[in-house]
């Protein structure tokens, strides 16, 4: 559980130490398809693997979670922090989600998206004591992001694996009588 601090008489919770994170759950490996596809790379009838990661793709996104679209930011910085929320979701499901960056861990790598932009400006600008406070803001939001995303993961149930799976499932040579 995250230590909780008292300021203004209010208390808040923050995130975990650099040094005591959770460690998360790693990213299933990824299916083969090639066996589902032509020479020429076209899907075969029935294929079943790559159709259904269409569907994931967007599974629990939202646009206040996914988009950024802020007009405080210039268009250069708004394509740097877009790049930015992908790559770091993709990372986070990756690396401590099991595979998945659920809504919440998605929002909070957004505000650190843009954090990290409004920083970025503001240094640009010459306004280093904002960009100290907007590089703050994204720190703290991308070690939320971190650490419900390795919650969500431990959380979310997962299908027991048969490392023997794979022998088992060949069909036994026909034998002509």
């Amino acid at each position: 559980m995250p230590p909780v601090s008292t300021s203004h008489g209010k208390p808040y919770v923050e995130a975990e130490r650099h040094d005591e994170l959770s460690e998360g759950v790693p990213a299933d490996a990824q299916a083969s398809a090639g066996e589902e596809r032509t020479a020429d790379g076209k899907l075969l009838p029935g294929a079943r693997t790559v159709p259904s990661m269409g569907g994931k793709a967007t599974k629990g996104s939202t646009k206040l979670s996914h988009r950024i679209d802020s007009l405080a930011l210039t268009e250069t910085y708004r394509n740097r922090a877009r790049t930015f929320r992908r790559v770091t979701c993709s990372e986070l499901a990756r690396t401590v989600g099991g595979g998945v960056c659920g809504i919440i861990p998605s929002l909070f790598v957004r505000h650190a998206s843009i954090a990290t932009a409004l920083a970025d400006m503001a240094l640009d600008a010459g306004h280093t004591d904002k960009a100290v406070r907007y590089a703050e803001a994204s720190r703290m939001h991308l070690m939320y992001a971190r650490e419900v995303c390795a919650k969500d993961a431990a959380a979310r149930p997962r299908a027991p694996v048969d490392p023997l799976a794979k022998w088992r499932n060949v069909a036994p040579p026909k034998v002509d009588e």
